[in-house]
């Protein structure tokens, strides 16, 4: 979907594009890509509720949260009972303005979601603090709301971006769950207790054909192509995904373009028609339709000779790699807890951890087992070019546990019993 490239520019800190009815485009979308979730009234939705009263976080407070952070990093408190205290309150309004009914709204924009990567952050702090004072039950409440809310809002008709800061809550209660749980005084009866929290609040299928109707539906209410190009607050991103030399070309440039909304707009449904049946039967991410955009020596000259050149521009000259990485965070992440879990009980009842021990566990992305590095402790999802790919420098050592990235792969660390089972690794 064009959407798609358009919506992720959002991400980047440029504000999403407005509902209006005259940027709606005249075509209806197909019947199997309408939502079919309750409509909420406006005067009911908690989400907008949220985002209009919930206080930013300015530079200042930022900051001491993120000192705080370095400080349980280190092994010691949080460091600021006047932090702690604003974080407290804090997490009691979240608590009393995220409830249901949620739904995210056209007019919801990257300024106002960015507002839940703050939130989440907080009470993962607040989870921390009460896991330094052993106070594991508060801990888990403090995560339990995390998770809570995070399922609500995957759940909430979020578009791609949305989704994708939505599902930072759940990464992060389980990134602090799998870093406590190594340092446990009772590892097994902790282990029992964190992987039901996996199985009640699994980021599933569901969640991911509720996240393409959304799409489906912004790209209807964007306007089309030719419209988002001739928004002048996004004119200055309009070439940034585009591979060279087109990314080289100015907004005037691409205007001249011939232009069939209608075309492009069927060709964007029936694509979305395609993942849509994917995402039912469960097909490898590879095997999308949209994934692989033959490589063309097109110039621009050869696309002002198409009834639907800009179109076709931005689907054959597109870098589709950030698109299909989100989506490749989205898909992988329940399955690789779930690999580490096999994982981590395998060694529990005395068996032996390899790559065949965990053949059942597919990727995703490329439909193949998992890559498991037994001597490192991490499962390897092979990301957008299906290739494993070396660890940026700039990211330092992989984590003690949890979730990291490598390249294009999402990679989960699995944390070491203090006591070695009877034959584990």
């Amino acid at each position: 979907m064009k959407g798609l490239g358009f919506l992720i520019i959002t991400a980047f800190g440029i504000p999403g594009f407005a509902y209006s009815e005259e940027a709606q485009m005249p075509f209806d979308l197909p019947d199997a890509l309408k939502s079919t979730a309750p409509e909420i009234p406006a005067d009911r939705n908690h989400l907008t509720r949220f985002f209009a009263t919930f206080p930013r976080s300015v530079p200042e407070f930022t900051r001491s949260v993120t000192k705080a952070e370095e400080r349980l990093n280190e092994g010691k408190d949080a460091g600021d009972p006047e932090l702690l205290g604003k974080l407290r309150d804090r997490h009691a309004q979240a608590k009393e303005l995220l409830k249901p009914p949620l739904a995210f709204t056209p007019e919801t924009d990257a300024t106002h979601t960015v507002v839940l990567f703050g939130l989440f952050r907080e009470t993962g702090v607040l989870a921390r603090q009460a896991m330094f004072e052993k106070d594991h039950a508060k801990a888990d409440q403090m995560l339990g709301d995390m998770l809570e809310w995070s399922r609500m809002l995957r759940n909430a008709q979020p578009n791609l971006f949305q989704a994708a800061i939505s599902r930072n809550g759940w990464q992060h209660a389980f990134d602090t769950l799998l870093l406590d749980w190594a340092n446990h005084p009772d590892q097994a009866r902790r282990l029992g207790e964190i992987e039901p929290l996996h199985l009640r609040n699994r980021i599933d299928r569901e969640e991911f054909i509720g996240m393409l109707k959304s799409e489906a539906l912004w790209c209807v209410r964007s306007g089309g192509l030719r419209k988002t190009l001739e928004d002048q607050e996004h004119a200055g991103a309009a070439t940034m995904f585009l591979k060279p030399p087109f990314n080289e070309l100015s907004v005037k440039d691409l205007l001249k373009l011939p232009y069939d909304a209608e075309a492009e707009f069927r060709r964007d449904m029936d694509e979305t028609l395609g993942i849509l049946e994917c995402l039912k039967n469960g097909a490898p991410m590879y095997r999308w339709p949209g994934f692989e955009i033959p490589v063309t020596g097109h110039s621009i000259e050869d696309y002002a000779k198409r009834p639907n050149g800009l179109g076709d521009l931005y689907r054959e000259q597109t870098n589709h790699t950030l698109r299909y990485g989100i989506w490749a965070g989205t898909l992988t992440r329940s399955p690789l807890l779930d690999a580490c879990f096999h994982w981590l009980k395998l060694e529990r009842d005395g068996k032996i951890v390899d790559q065949t021990s965990l053949a059942d566990l597919l990727d995703p992305v490329d439909g193949k087992p998992m890559e498991v590095d037994v001597k490192n402790r991490t499962i390897r999802s092979r990301g957008v070019n299906r290739k494993s790919d070396p660890r940026e420098k700039e990211l330092g050592p992989m984590p003690d546990a949890g979730f990291t990235i490598s390249g294009d792969d999402l990679v989960i660390v699995v944390p070491r019993w203090k006591n070695t089972p009877k034959a584990g690794n």
